[in-house]
């Protein structure tokens, strides 16, 4: 048994497909093949924790925006009617200023996570091999040959 990337056993099988009996490399070809089923399945599931994350994120970061609109209402007409200073206004905007920037972020991190979510789609397999097995050698899959 040797732990190995899937790249490297697909690219062992090809290089090895000459010398090694049709049923014998089928055996080990299927055997690739439930490994990147495998693959597919654990990136699958990790495209949803991004996603339910980011719709907890999409929530919170709308709820939080109709906060900022409507206390720059507030904070707009107590400034026109005169019941507050400029110095508490500037105040209180710039506190405002500051959860649109952090909204902002947090928005920009959607649009990191929904890229990310698109490169795995693209090619889980790759995607494991590339961020996981590459650097973990440890998590490497083990194959037969």
């Amino acid at each position: 048994m040797a732990q190995r990337t899937i790249a490297e056993a697909k690219a062992l099988l090809d290089d090895q497909s000459a010398a090694i009996n049709p049923q014998a490399w089928a055996n080990l070809q299927a055997e690739v093949t439930d490994v990147e089923r495998q693959v597919r399945q654990s990136a699958l599931g990790y495209i949803q924790v991004i996603y339910d994350r980011a719709a907890h994120t999409t929530l919170v970061n709308g709820q939080g925006a109709c906060e900022v609109r409507d206390a720059a209402r507030v904070l707009t007409a107590d400034l026109k009617a005169g019941r507050i200073s400029a110095a508490e206004g500037a105040k209180r905007w710039n506190e405002l200023r500051a959860q649109s920037r952090r909204l902002s972020a947090a928005n920009e991190r959607l649009a990191q996570d929904a890229e990310h979510i698109g490169v795995i789609e693209d090619d889980p397999v790759g995607f494991y091999d590339s961020t996981i097995h590459e650097k973990n050698p440890q998590l490497r899959p083990l194959f037969s040959f």
